[in-house]
């Protein structure tokens, strides 16, 4: 499964098992979500369910996978990683 950072402003992908390929998909300045008014940013392979879509082909990669968030009580932006359960999207932080 990939894995998502924040650094500062970036979002980052570690798509490649090996650890190796660490690209920036996002930045959090540039890119406001245009669907929701919930000031989160959905990540992931379904394009009418994510602000930022991924590659269609990367199977590791759920239709929602993660979404990015501000949390104002700790002042700093968070990721919420859903998984799959019986079907259903259940959040894990």
């Amino acid at each position: 499964m990939p894995d998502v950072y924040l650094a500062g402003n970036y979002v980052y992908v570690n798509s490649r098992m090996d650890g190796r390929e660490l690209r920036a998909i996002a930045n959090l300045h540039l890119h406001t979500s245009h669907r929701n008014h919930r000031g989160t940013i959905p990540i992931g392979r379904a394009r009418e369910q994510c602000d930022l879509v991924l590659s269609e082909t990367e199977r590791s990669l759920s239709p929602l996978h993660v979404e990015i968030f501000f949390n104002t009580s700790a002042n700093n932006f968070w990721v919420r990683f859903f998984y799959q359960e019986n079907g259903s999207k259940t959040p894990s932080f």
